[in-house]
């Protein structure tokens, strides 16, 4: 077995060791996985799968795929739960733009479209933020911190970078321990007495009548 085997096998197997729990809560009603948000977050798994395959990093696939078949399986159970959530203006105009971007990627910039990707990324971040501001134990924190840890072992066994690709990569790392930190941050503040009586008094404020 090589490095960078050894690498791709390690980032798979921590990928799903946070994957199965989340998808477990998933179906335990702890957590619901966005339905939009992992829709592009799969497609975006796709583009860079291929990029690795058009770098000639054979090897290497074994992480992205199983990352990419995880993606496509939390898309779908978040469009079997999808009436769980709220779907708002913002959230169709998220995934509006974030397809626009896509196609504009694949037919101009093909296998250079990571930094455009970033933009996607972010953008359709935005109602999963909005998600965990609102009820932090709708996510997973600790799948959130093991994509982290996989992505070390995966940028390991790629061993072919570029500028756009290391941005990306370091974007990825950054902000999924920017979710986990506030998803772990936003949990506490819900704890607190604070929070849970201004939760009271605009419950009686929207009770009491004009």
């Amino acid at each position: 077995m090589t490095l960078t085997l050894g690498f791709a096998i390690i980032s798979g197997v921590i990928y799903l060791s946070g994957f199965i729990p989340y998808i477990y809560h998933v179906f335990h009603g702890k957590v619901v996985p966005h339905a939009f948000s992992w829709s592009i977050w799969a497609t975006l798994s796709v583009i860079w799968t291929i990029w690795i395959i058009e770098s000639a990093n054979s090897t290497a696939l074994i992480s992205p795929i199983i990352r990419t078949t995880c993606l496509i399986i939390g898309a779908t159970i978040g469009w079997i739960y999808i009436k769980k959530i709220s779907i708002t203006w913002f959230d169709y105009i998220s995934l509006m733009l974030a397809v626009w971007v896509i196609i504009i990627a694949f037919n101009f910039w093909v296998t250079k479209a990571l930094i455009p990707m970033i933009l996607i990324d972010f953008l359709v971040l935005t109602p999963t933020l909005k998600k965990i501001w609102i009820n932090p134990g709708s996510e997973d924190a600790i799948a959130w911190f093991t994509t982290t840890i996989s992505q070390i072992f995966l940028i390991a066994s790629i061993g072919t970078y570029t500028f756009e690709s290391s941005i990306y990569w370091i974007y990825i790392m950054i902000i999924n321990v920017f979710v986990w930190i506030f998803i772990i941050l936003r949990f506490r503040y819900t704890q607190t007495w604070k929070y849970k009586f201004l939760s009271i008094y605009k419950k009686l404020i929207k009770k009491t009548p004009l």
